[in-house]
């Protein structure tokens, strides 16, 4: 009996040591860019309970390389399923294929992931919020609005402001000036703007839809500083958490005291700037200042506040109209928090030095609010233990790109076309490359490529080898191809915006009516909320 006992025991220890041999080869594999090898390995290590959560995570990667957005989500959930603590990877991987990709129309397992994860007991505020505003944004684009106001109503936004603008700000220059808003004793007060015109204070109706405050609805933002208050009505003195996110530079005063102050221009999610502060019994008087010289292509912000432990309050009141405020305790020292997803992977960091998987996953939680200088050091990090890796390549260009750096960004994209020629990422520049020159030839000739190393079962990949081959026949005025083209792109991906247009403005041009063009919208629209498609 003792002899079996013992002969179990090896063979058990065998196993689990055979298994994490394939884990460990299939990530050799995958930062060695080769993908079938690491996929072999990675599906031997998913057959053990100890290995398969990571093993399912190596699945999900491998298929977000190649754009494959279903099988990333699904071996996404395999690996969420299996670890003991999946939040921070979700994170991180928040916006690429293994969870969300975008905030477009969601496929029926991602709604019900979504809405599990929503009431998930270990998710943290942040993460509530950023499940509900995917859930919202949902179910406005099936036209469900009720629905979507309910999701977007959890995330316990403040819409209650009165904003001021525009002030100068080219090249950031009105970052640190004192501009009268800032010592407002009074809403009705008038200012002159950047052009010489008188302004005042004046309220807005609501935020948009998804509960951002949008300065692109009230002002020509560029170039420009403009100002938001609130007065914040506490039955008691106590310790609050504001949370904000923002596209731009932001300062904030809370009764006058500068709170906190991030000159760099980002475009981030919420909660992005988390601080300590203390609210008098009364009003208290809450001022932002978001700047825009960069041409970020937006200018929003989006305020919580809540407790210490992230809970809303349910006795403090806001108000847009102007207030009386005591100004009498503000010499406390404002307190910061970090991402708490973050600091997760900076303790792995710390835990395994050599394991290259956390420092890719510390940068897409770094690149997801813009932290380019952070994730700039992390990626050198990670080059240096895996030199040979298109991932890491891939993270450096998405960082080139967010910093305008043409010139790093075109080695970057020579690296990954001589090292990994056949990857996916790199035959997609190439076709990029080709289209700038106009040498369609070319392009036509790495879509076939990308076709037979990648098919056509991945949906993602069809729509983008439809979408470019449309773009070549137009420019070689192949009309009958461009035909055939639009026609079958339409007929598979009737959901796809692009692609309806082009049905739409096609059949337009060719039969000279215009109801037919109509009655495509129509039946677009009657699935689909889309404001430009109303427009159309």
């Amino acid at each position: 009996f003792i002899f079996l006992i013992a002969v179990f025991t090896t063979l058990f220890l065998q196993s689990a040591f055979a298994n994490k041999e394939d884990l460990q080869k299939g990530w050799d594999n995958f930062f060695e860019n080769k993908r079938d090898d690491a996929k072999k390995y990675f599906l031997l290590a998913v057959k053990s309970a100890d290995t398969k959560a990571e093993a399912s995570l190596g699945l999900s990667l491998l298929a977000k390389e190649v754009d494959n957005e279903e099988e990333a989500f699904k071996y996404f959930q395999d690996f969420f399923n299996a670890s003991e603590n999946p939040l921070p990877y979700t994170y991180a991987l928040w916006t690429t294929a293994c969870v969300n990709s975008d905030y477009s129309e969601k496929r029926p397992e991602q709604v019900k992931f979504l809405q599990e994860l929503l009431v998930n007991p270990k998710a943290n505020l942040m993460m509530k919020a950023m499940t509900a505003y995917v859930l919202g944004k949902h179910y406005e684009r099936t036209g469900d609005f009720a629905k979507a106001n309910s999701y977007y109503k959890q995330m316990g936004s403040v819409n209650d402001w009165k904003v001021v603008g525009t002030f100068e700000n080219i090249s950031a220059s009105g970052f640190d000036k004192d501009y009268a808003p800032i010592h407002a004793k009074n809403d009705k007060e008038n200012y002159t703007n950047k052009v010489g015109a008188p302004i005042q204070w004046f309220d807005i109706p609501s935020p948009r839809k998804d509960q951002w405050t949008d300065f692109a609805y009230f002002f020509y933002y560029q170039n420009s500083i403009m100002f938001s208050q609130t007065f914040i009505n506490s039955p008691s003195q106590r310790d609050a958490v504001l949370r904000i996110g923002t596209s731009g530079s932001l300062k904030v005063w809370l009764n006058d005291k500068l709170v906190a102050s991030y000159s760099e221009e980002t475009n981030n999610d919420l909660d992005t700037y988390l601080m300590k502060v203390k609210l008098n019994k009364g009003y208290n008087r809450l001022l932002l200042q978001i700047g825009e010289s960069e041409d970020l292509g937006a200018c929003n912000y989006l305020v919580r506040v809540t407790d210490v432990n992230e809970k809303f309050f349910s006795d403090i009141t806001f108000s847009k109209d102007f207030q009386q405020y005591s100004i009498s305790d503000t010499a406390y020292k404002v307190e910061t928090y970090n991402n708490p997803y973050e600091e997760f992977f900076q303790k792995k960091i710390k835990e395994e030095p050599k394991n290259v998987l956390n420092y890719i996953l510390l940068a897409e939680a770094y690149a997801r609010n813009e932290k380019k200088q952070e994730t700039r050091k992390v990626l050198k990090e990670a080059k240096k233990i895996a030199p040979n890796s298109s991932y890491v390549a891939y993270q450096f260009l998405s960082l080139y790109i967010k910093t305008k750096n043409r010139t790093l960004l075109s080695e970057e994209i020579e690296w990954m076309k001589e090292h990994d020629a056949k990857g996916y990422f790199s035959l997609t520049y190439q076709v990029e490359e080709a289209f700038e020159k106009e040498n369609y030839d070319e392009a036509k000739d790495l879509l076939n490529k990308i076709e037979e190393i990648y098919g056509t079962e991945n949906k993602s990949n069809t729509q983008y080898l439809l979408d470019n081959r449309i773009k070549i026949a137009a420019q070689k005025e192949q009309i009958e191809e461009m035909i055939k083209l639009v026609n079958q792109a339409y007929e598979k991906f009737p959901t796809n915006y692009s692609f309806v247009n082009m049905k739409a403005l096609l059949d337009k041009a060719v039969s000279k009516d215009t109801k037919k063009s109509i009655v495509i919208w129509e039946k677009y629209l009657d699935r689909t909320y889309c404001e430009t498609g109303y427009e159309n």
